[in-house]
């Protein structure tokens, strides 16, 4: 189940802000109900005392996809329960009961969380609502990688500023931080990461944040994100030169030495590397080292090519 996500449950998360949950043995499941394929469970967080309700897709073999956090509460007692349509509705209705507190929530006719495309009654006047994804490490989890911007098409915005649309990152299970302007217009967005600030990390969660003030009016507007997406920079390949011969050698270091050196770094960990003609190093790994004999005046030397890989610039 959800429990059992390293992007939701980890004993390095305690005291760290949404979407983290805690450590499982301190989160457990509280009630669930399902209509279709579609299940909706309240699941328990004792150390931050809240009660986040998952929706997850039921596979053909039963197993649950689970899609993340749907309402966090700030109360242990939620619970869920789902009622068939009423009162004019196309869809059944998902309750979310907590301490003192009873929501509804319209659902699709197959029980989804998806409704129907101009449905002027999303939200409400004062709320805060974040959608946020797994992890993401590219299938690079070794490499700190430079995250350098986020995108969306946003659809139906009131245009006045009443409800934005903000991006929301998670970098290395931090404590989340904004991304950018909010965005108050329809149509497509990209907003850059400060290259050298805060743009850093091995993995990262990205998020949409729907920010709504008092003068907002969810019956006048249909609010979405049609879709969005997050790019991290690509690594950078250098090749260096090295002339491996008695005349260009320095410091008392030899041909053989100088050899053994290049290839003991093939493969092995980040390294500091000064950019030519700069006074600046940046963080490289070796990831190619070619070697090719040439003839010098004192016999045989050498002239070695190194591949740097470099993921991210200051």
């Amino acid at each position: 189940g959800a429990e059992s996500d390293p992007a939701w449950v980890n004993a390095a998360n305690l005291g760290v802000a949404a979407p983290f949950l805690g450590v499982s043995n301190q989160v457990r499941w509280a009630s669930a109900a399902a209509w279709g394929r579609w299940i909706y469970a309240s699941i328990l967080s004792t150390p931050f005392a809240t009660g986040d309700v998952f929706v997850g897709y039921i596979r053909d073999d039963g197993t649950v996809l689970w899609h993340g956090s749907l309402y966090r509460a700030a109360s242990l007692r939620t619970r869920v329960t789902i009622t068939g349509p009423a009162g004019g509705t196309d869809g059944p209705i998902l309750w979310i009961v907590g301490t003192g507190k009873i929501r509804g929530m319209k659902l699709g006719a197959d029980g989804s969380p998806r409704t129907s495309l101009g449905n002027f009654s999303r939200g409400d006047a004062s709320l805060r609502a974040d959608f946020i994804l797994s992890e993401d490490d590219f299938d690079l989890p070794d490499k700190e990688k430079q995250w350098r911007r986020m995108w969306a098409y946003v659809e139906g915005l009131p245009g006045d500023g009443t409800m934005t649309v903000g991006f929301y990152a998670y970098r290395d299970r931090d404590g989340g931080a904004i991304v950018g302007a909010a965005i108050s217009s329809d149509g497509y967005t990209s907003r850059d990461l400060t290259p050298g600030s805060s743009d850093k990390a091995f993995a990262m969660q990205p998020g949409i944040r729907f920010t709504a003030t008092g003068g907002y009016d969810p019956t006048a507007s249909d609010p979405r994100v049609r879709s969005f997406g997050y790019e991290a920079r690509t690594a950078t390949i250098y090749q260096a030169t090295i002339p491996a011969v008695p005349s260009e050698l320095r410091g008392g270091v030899g041909v053989e030495d100088t050899l053994q050196n290049l290839r003991r770094l093939l493969g092995a960990s980040r390294v500091a590397i000064g950019e030519p003609d700069i006074n600046a190093t940046f963080n490289g790994e070796i990831v190619g080292v070619q070697e090719e004999a040439v003839p010098t005046d004192s016999g045989t030397g050498y002239k070695i090519n190194v591949l740097i890989q470099r993921w991210d610039v200051p």
